[in-house]
């Protein structure tokens, strides 16, 4: 009786907040609505211009999101896998899914400089044992869209690390 009463709790809860974190926006500004794929890698790569001109990449494409959703969905969960399968049928992204790209990767005692751009699927808020939501924390899962490396570089404590413009000038040498 309690576990139902705290899935209840859960779910009407996730699905406020997942509203709510589905326009990116963390205070509860306008909710996002399904949007086609044209329509979010368009956005996507406006809002991402300055990145992709510096890693010398092109703009994503609807066929290049849609080929990573065909090939990677075996590495989501089956809930997730579903959601994928249905932004492939019907072109759609529904709210609470977001293209994001990152540009360094931090490993071992390396920087990394690279292009990825990830899916991200929202997946409601963590909660803890007691069934609270703990503020600011959320689950997601993604699948990779795109990933190059670009250059790295060994970190040291106290050295500078060289842009990646300087690295790519010195393999040229």
């Amino acid at each position: 009786m309690i576990r139902h009463a705290l899935f209840i709790a859960f779910a009407l809860a996730t699905a406020g907040l997942n509203d709510s974190f589905a326009s990116g926006d963390a205070n509860g500004g306008a909710v996002e609505a399904s949007v086609s794929l044209a329509t979010a890698v368009k956005e996507f790569n406006d809002s991402n211009k300055e990145a992709a001109t510096w890693a010398g990449q092109q703009p994503l494409t609807e066929q290049e999101l849609l080929a990573a959703l065909v090939h990677e969905t075996k590495t989501l969960t089956a809930e997730t896998r579903q959601i994928a399968e249905r932004m492939i049928d019907d072109r759609t992204m529904p709210a609470g899914v977001k293209l994001i790209a990152y540009r360094r990767h931090f490993a071992d005692k390396h920087t990394t400089y690279l292009y990825q751009i990830k899916l991200s699927f929202d997946k409601g808020p963590v909660v803890d044992e007691a069934g609270k939501i703990i503020l600011g924390r959320h689950k997601g899962e993604s699948l990779t869209v795109r990933k190059q490396y670009l250059a790295t570089q060994q970190a040291r404590r106290g050295q500078e690390l060289k842009s990646l413009k300087e690295l790519l000038a010195d393999s040229d040498k």
